[in-house]
């Protein structure tokens, strides 16, 4: 199995981070996009872009989703120089 990371930056009220893992899968035959800090968040596509696009819009909804119904948003963001996580919560 391939794997692919990369960082992608939305726009939403707040500039939020989050890690996509995208790899290739042979028994849905497209390219998965995960989002491991958002819990269930994942996309498809028949290319890496497009699995990456997709996962961009599916972070979106997922926010959508937790604000409405009050649950915890994760911040991760890092910084320039290390990569090191700062955690914080949206709410």
């Amino acid at each position: 199995m391939q794997t692919y990371h990369s960082m992608i930056c939305a726009n939403y009220e707040v500039m939020n981070r989050y890690e996509i893992i995208i790899y290739w899968s042979d028994e849905d035959a497209c390219f998965i996009a995960e989002v491991p800090e958002l819990p269930g968040c994942m996309a498809h596509g028949n290319s890496r872009y497009d699995a990456l696009k997709n996962a961009d819009e599916a972070i979106q909804l997922w926010i959508e989703t937790a604000r409405e119904h009050g649950e915890p948003i994760i911040n991760k963001q890092y910084s320039i120089q290390g990569l090191e996580p700062k955690m914080s919560f949206i709410h």
